[in-house]
Formats: structure tokens, C-alpha cells, sequence
């Protein structure tokens, strides 16, 4: 009965953090020039593509950390652990090779697949955790 309440309870806590998470991805996306123009005027309006490319960014975190808590409250943190570490390692080597290579964009691209990196491994782990504890 303990096990079906925590498995309920994170799959309920990871849907509402990835439907906030996408209505946040979906507002930065549209609103992105309104919301440059309000926080810094007219002058980084050319910033707005950017912000555009890291609108993403709100989805793929509201998702790690629902996961991540998954991971962390059923005694995995050392997995947690070791998926963070990689990340960080595959975000560093990115931005060595393609920073270099195409600048900013390079560093927008290496951001989003180590996130995504945590995304699918998270997703694998806690995936697995639920399906032990049915």
C-alpha cells in the first residue's frame, strides 16, 4: 500500500512539474520578445533569438527535477550523483569542441544535450525504481 502511494505520488509530482514546465517553455517561447524588451529595452532585442533557443530550457529541468527526487527518495543518490558528474563532463567537452567551432551556438547546443543527457538517464533510473516498487 506504501509502495503504490510512492509510486502515485511521483508519477502525479512529475506530471505537474513537466505540464508547468512546458507552459513555461511555451510563454518564454512566444512572449520572448516582450519579455527581453520589458527586462532590458530595446537595446538586446537581438537577444531574442536566443532566448527563443533556451526556451526549452524550463521543460527539460521541471522534468530533472521530478526525476532527480524520484532517484533521491528512493536511496539512489549516488546514481544521481554519477549521471550529474557525467553531464557536467559531457557539457564541458561540448563546449570545448563546438564553442570553438560556432561560438554561441555551439554553447546553446552543448547546454541542451548534457540537460538532455540528465533528462533520458533520470528518466531510465526512475523508470526502472517505479517498476520495481509495483
Amino acid at each position: 500500500q506504501e509502495v503504490n502511494k510512492f509510486v502515485r505520488n511521483s508519477i502525479f509530482q512529475l506530471i505537474v512539474q513537466l505540464s508547468i514546465g512546458i507552459l513555461m517553455s511555451l510563454f518564454i517561447f512566444l512572449f520572448s520578445h516582450y519579455i527581453i524588451k520589458l527586462l532590458f529595452g530595446n537595446t538586446y532585442l537581438a537577444s531574442v533569438d536566443i532566448l527563443k533557443r533556451l526556451a526549452i530550457r524550463p521543460f527539460i529541468k521541471f522534468g530533472n527535477f521530478g526525476l532527480g527526487a524520484i532517484l533521491t527518495s528512493s536511496k539512489k543518490q549516488d546514481i544521481r550523483t554519477k549521471i550529474m558528474i557525467s553531464s557536467a563532463i559531457i557539457n564541458f567537452l561540448l563546449n570545448l569542441i563546438l564553442v570553438k567551432t560556432i561560438g554561441l551556438d555551439g554553447a546553446i547546443i552543448s547546454y541542451i544535450i548534457s540537460e538532455l543527457f540528465l533528462l533520458i538517464s533520470y528518466s531510465y533510473f526512475s523508470i526502472n525504481i517505479l517498476r520495481k516498487k509495483v
